[in-house]
């Protein structure tokens, strides 16, 4: 993280044709260095750039432009625009995973993703939906065709109560259907998702992993006697800043034995 420009140049250099490179909180590292910096990453099929945040918008993409055979990229926590997001669709049509986590990005600003959904694997991305459905987002993950991992944790909804829980989860079911393994939901819906949770189990059949933490005023009793058994899940994560909620008299593990009976091949609770 103490690399400079000098540095990072340098190192560059002598490894020629690089294919991967994590220059993840770079903080020394400056919007100077982004356009001679992109002429050394033409190779490149992995780049993370998470934690520079104090790299513009505008350097990110100079770097993004030059950087045609990506097929990953990580941008967690970075100065991530729709115009940043235009560069990446534009430039990197190779790309399956991509992450952009830790932005500011609203539902609207994601339009530009559309011709690249059907062909990721990856998804992860953070917004803040103060207003309204997530149009937008509903419309990506119904054309995201090929996904495996998804991570929409800590979307931020602030006024539109359940619309998470209903609209995005149908959206995820109908996509990823055959495909999708690994999701993480958490921190983000704020009712009673234990019929919409089900629904997704339904449909998703090779869900590996889930995590639906962190979900705000959920009756955890409901949750965990509703969902069926589901063969293919093998992690689930369900902590929450919240006591877990049960009957009178009841006690947690009344709630979470009958569960794991159910679900012969869960190795991770």
């Amino acid at each position: 993280d103490g690399m400079s420009d000098h540095g990072l140049f340098s190192v560059l250099k002598l490894m020629g044709g690089i294919l991967h490179c994590n220059m993840a909180n770079c903080w020394r590292v400056t919007n100077g260095a982004f356009k001679p910096l992109s002429t050394l990453c033409c190779n490149l099929t992995e780049l993370n750039v998470s934690g520079m945040d104090h790299i513009a918008s505008r350097a990110l993409e100079t770097l993004f432009a030059s950087c045609t055979a990506l097929t990953q990229l990580t941008a967690n926590d970075c100065l991530v625009e729709a115009a940043t997001l235009e560069c990446i669709v534009a430039h990197c049509s190779q790309l399956a995973h991509l992450s952009v986590k830790g932005t500011d990005l609203v539902d609207d600003d994601l339009a530009p993703l559309t011709p690249l959904m059907p062909q990721l694997q990856t998804f992860a991305i953070t917004m803040h939906q103060r207003t309204g459905p997530s149009v937008v987002l509903n419309r990506l993950l119904q054309s995201a065709s090929s996904l495996e991992t998804l991570d929409l944790s800590g979307i931020y909804h602030a006024e539109v109560r359940g619309n998470l829980a209903q609209a995005v989860i149908d959206s995820i079911a109908q996509c990823g259907a055959s495909t999708l393994k690994h999701l993480n939901l958490s921190g983000n819906m704020r009712q009673d998702v234990a019929a919409s949770i089900q629904g997704l189990l339904v449909s998703c059949t090779n869900l590996q992993t889930l995590d639906i933490s962190q979900i705000h005023e959920t009756n955890h009793t409901t949750l965990c006697t509703t969902l069926q058994p589901h063969l293919a899940l093998r992690t689930l994560k369900m902590a929450s800043t919240f006591p877990l909620r049960t009957a009178p008299g009841q006690a947690a593990s009344d709630v979470l034995l009958p569960m794991l009976t159910r679900w012969p091949n869960l190795t991770s609770l």
